[in-house]
Formats: C-alpha cells, structure tokens, sequence
C-alpha cells in the first residue's frame, strides 16, 4: 500500500494507482512507486531480462517467466545441443575491455550495471537525494538478477518526498536513454498499442506485450496452491493450537500467550498443504486461530469440570450422572462473577495475543510474498 503522500507525488506526474503500486511513463522512463517500513522505492524498468548465468540461482518469479516463454523445441533440447552451445544460457562470449564483474553477465545484466552505475554518478549527493547507505557506501541500489529492473531505496524520513522529487526531476531525465520502456521484457520484442503493464514480486512493473504475460498469467495459475487444502492445513494446526491452550490451562498457567502459538502453527499448516497465498489466506489463519482459542478454552474447562466431578468420589457418581452434574456445574459456575469474569478475561488476552499472532503471520508473508505472484495492470503506459 502506498500513503497519502505519495499517491499525490504519484498523481502529479499522471501515474496510475493499482494494487499497492503506482506506476506510468515518467520522464521517458517507466516506473513505479512503493513504501515500507523505513523505505520509499522506485523501481526503474529497463527492459528485456534475461535468466542468470549456470551456477546462480534464479529467484521462483524469474522461473516462472523462464517457463512462459519456452517454447517446445527449447524444453525438448538434448543434453547434446545443449553442449555445442558456445556460452551457458544468456550469457556472452568474453569480448576485449571487458572487466572481470562483467565476464559472465548476460547482456541485460550489464546493461543494468551501465545504468546503475549512472545513477551513483549522478546521485551521490546524500543530503539531496537520501539513497540508503551504509557509511560511505552506497547500498540503496538493487538490480534484479535478470537485469530487466533496477531498484532505488530511500530512507524514509520527513521529507523523503521532495528528495525522490528531486530524484524524478534531475536523474531520470540523465537516464532514460539507457532504459528500454518500449521493450517487452520477455521476448524484447517492440511495443507497439499493445504494452501491458505487469507487477512482479517487489513491487516493480514491467512492460509485456499482450502473448507474453498470457502465457505468464498461465503457468502462474498453475503454481497456485488450493484454497480448500490450506484451510485445513490451518485447521490441523489450529486444533493443535487449542490443544496445546488446554494442557497449558489445566496445568495452572495462563494459557493467553499460547494464543499467539496457535496462530503460527495455524499458518504453518496452511503453508505446508500448499495453501493459496494471498488475501484467502489471511482470512483463513485468522477465523481457525480465532476459533481454536474458543475451542481450547471450552475444552480446558470441560476437562476441568470432569476432573471434579471424578475426584467427588464413587458414592457421586453413583447418585448423579455426568450429564445431570454438568448441566448443575454450570449452572453455578454462570452465577458466579468472578470465575466469569476470569474465562472472559482469558478469552480476550487469547483473542489479543492471536491477533498478534496473526500480525506475525502477515509480516513474515509480506517479507516472503508469493513467488508466483505476476499481476495483470489494467492502467496505460
């Protein structure tokens, strides 16, 4: 989600608001805007991205793109014509002047270094610009491993604005020769009225053409997990939740931190069977641990209330069934305020320490968002 502050910078250069991001042709440049904790983001397109080198790890987003774009006689490729290949898959033959960081990188990734490289040139004023730093090094640029973005943080603090402002203003105009807004970042073929927009994981927008992000929206769809699967997954961990809150009450502890416990293991579960990420799955963890708290203290106290009703002795039992001595406990224990009071009391901390819980959840799924996440934008660029 983006703030009120720059959802006004966003407008005043005409860009387009969608799905936490804005985004649009900025000074010749296509870009987007993002914030975080501590951190304001634009994100630069550069252009076509290609896979890493062999030997580098290409991050679940990159493969999926990979995927979209193979075609039949590159999956079915032998081990064979694979070996007469002069270079690994991207990468360029070594040619004269070039420095040892760039032997190995494929042609995007350079490109992406050339424009990087621009940027600390042009932006090294901290005070004007705040790029984040560490000491006197430079750290607030990030490329992406297949060279089609590149990343600039700012430090967020009052007026981070007008220094990415001032940013837009004086370095875009320097660079936008060195980016390739018009470049379909998957097959790099021309746009021409058919460029549509597309968010990837870390909130950056690429330029696609029409094919190509069908086919990505098609093998995305193929990495999404199954809401029903995570539900239960939640519901398993949930129960395990609620059982842990009853041995935990039983034992004379205050069961409200397991609260918190439930929530995780109710996210563990919904991960763990393959669960949708996403909004569905925010609504799961949070309905199963709210529940399992529920559940977990009527258990506790059910067992609480057998316990008792055991240890009466023989001649009780005798006299009076479980059933008829449960509905009379509960009677008594309803009119009397204080053991309310306390379940009641028990019940909320549960309930707050499982929001916490679930706000754990949230945070730890928004640092490791859905790999497979690539958004369709409906704005023009």
């Amino acid at each position: 989600m983006i703030a009120f502050g720059l959802k006004k910078l966003a407008a005043k250069y005409g860009m387009n608001i969608e799905s936490g991001v804005a985004y649009g042709m900025v000074k010749d440049c296509l870009i987007s805007l993002s914030e975080g904790a501590g951190y304001k983001r634009l994100s630069i397109y550069v252009g076509q991205g290609e896979l890493p080198q062999a030997g580098t790890q290409a991050s679940a987003d990159q493969i999926v793109v990979a995927q979209s774009s193979q075609t039949p006689a590159q999956s079915s490729q032998t081990p064979a014509q694979s070996d007469q290949t002069e270079a690994p898959l991207g990468q360029t033959p070594a040619q004269p002047g070039q420095t040892p960081a760039q032997l190995g990188q494929t042609p995007a990734q350079q490109r992406a270094d050339a424009l990087a490289e621009r940027i600390i040139e042009l932006a090294s004023d901290y005070k004007r610009y705040r790029l984040m730093r560490s000491g006197q090094r430079l750290n607030g640029i990030e490329i992406e491993a297949d060279g089609s973005a590149l990343e600039v943080n700012f430090f967020d603090n009052p007026g981070t604005l007008k220094c990415v402002e001032a940013f837009i203003e004086e370095v875009l105009p320097q660079i936008a020769e060195l980016t390739h807004p018009g470049e379909c970042m998957l097959c790099g073929r021309e746009l021409h009225g058919d460029a549509c927009a597309a968010l990837l994981p870390g909130e950056r927008v690429v330029a696609m053409d029409a094919d190509c992000i069908g086919r990505v929206e098609y093998v995305c769809a193929l990495h999404q997990g199954g809401v029903a699967r995570g539900m239960i997954g939640a519901v398993v961990g949930a129960l395990i939740g609620a059982a842990l809150w009853c041995a935990v009450g039983l034992a004379g502890y205050t069961a409200s931190i397991v609260g918190m416990v439930t929530a995780l293991l109710a996210g563990k579960g919904y991960d763990l069977l393959g669960g949708r990420p996403g909004k569905a799955r925010l609504i799961c963890i949070i309905a199963c641990t709210l529940m399992a708290v529920v559940v977990g203290d009527a258990a506790a106290l059910g067992a609480m209330i057998w316990r008792e009703y055991t240890q009466a002795g023989a001649e009780l039992m005798q006299a009076i069934g479980f059933n008829e001595y449960l509905g009379m406990m509960i009677e008594i224990l309803i009119e009397d305020g204080e053991f309310v009071g306390s379940v009641v009391r028990d019940l909320l901390l549960g309930w707050l320490f499982a929001i916490v819980g679930c706000v754990a959840v949230l945070r730890k799924s928004s640092k490791n968002s859905d790999p497979s996440r690539i958004v369709r934008l409906h704005g023009r660029i």
